[in-house]
C-alpha cells in the first residue's frame, strides 16, 4: 500500500494529474493550489483514466452489481477453498446492511479458524477464535467493514473496478484472519 497520495501521484504520473487539476480549477474559476491532496487523488485518477484510456467508469460499473459480485465471490471461495457460507438470517446486527455468515469446512461441516493473526484495517476481530480449557473451540467473529454504493430500484449497486478489487482483497483477508489454520 502506498504511504501517501504523493507516492501514488508520482507512480501514476503526477504531471498528468496536476494538469487535470489545474485545468479544472481554471475552468471553474478556482485558485490552483498546486499539490495533489489525498481528497483530490481518486477524482483526478478517474479523470486521467477517462482521458488517457477513454474508459468510462460508469459503463464499466454496470458489469459489477453488488449482489452478483457477492454471489460470485462466495461461489469462487467455496469452490477453491472447500468452504460453505451460511447467511445467518435474522441475526441482530448494528445496521440493516450488515450480513453475518457462518463459514465452515465443506467436508467436515466444522467452523474453521485461523488463530494468532492480526486484522486488516478494514477487517476487525470482534471475538478471537481459540481453544478453550474444556477442549471446545470458541468461534471467531470478524467484521469486514466496507462502504459501497447502496442499491436502488434502478440501478442496483454497481461496483467500480477498484471497489471490486478491494472487496475481494478484504473478503479474503477476513477469511485468512479468522478461519484458516
Amino acid at each position: 500500500m502506498a504511504k501517501s497520495s504523493q507516492v501514488v501521484a508520482t507512480f501514476l504520473g503526477a504531471a498528468v494529474i496536476q494538469e487535470l487539476k489545474k485545468a479544472e480549477c481554471q475552468r471553474r474559476g478556482l485558485h490552483f493550489d498546486g499539490p495533489i491532496n489525498t481528497w483530490d487523488l481518486r477524482y483526478y485518477m478517474n479523470q486521467g483514466e477517462e482521458t488517457r484510456y477513454h474508459e468510462d467508469q460508469y459503463l464499466l460499473n454496470e458489469s459489477f452489481p453488488m449482489q452478483v459480485v457477492t454471489r460470485g465471490l462466495l461461489g469462487i471461495s467455496q469452490e477453491v477453498l472447500g468452504l460453505t457460507f451460511d447467511l445467518e438470517e435474522g441475526a441482530n446486527m448494528c445496521h440493516e446492511d450488515v450480513r453475518l455468515y457462518t463459514v465452515r469446512d465443506a467436508a467436515s461441516g466444522k467452523v474453521i479458524q485461523r488463530e494468532g493473526k492480526s486484522g486488516h484495517t478494514a477487517c476487525f476481530g470482534r471475538q478471537p477464535g481459540c481453544l478453550q480449557q474444556d477442549g471446545s473451540r470458541q468461534m471467531a467473529i470478524l467484521a469486514m467493514v466496507a462502504n459501497f454504493t447502496k442499491p436502488t430500484p434502478d440501478p442496483p449497486s454497481l461496483l467500480q473496478h477498484d471497489e471490486l478489487e478491494t472487496y475481494f482483497h478484504e473478503f479474503w483477508q477476513a477469511l485468512a484472519t479468522g478461519f484458516f489454520r
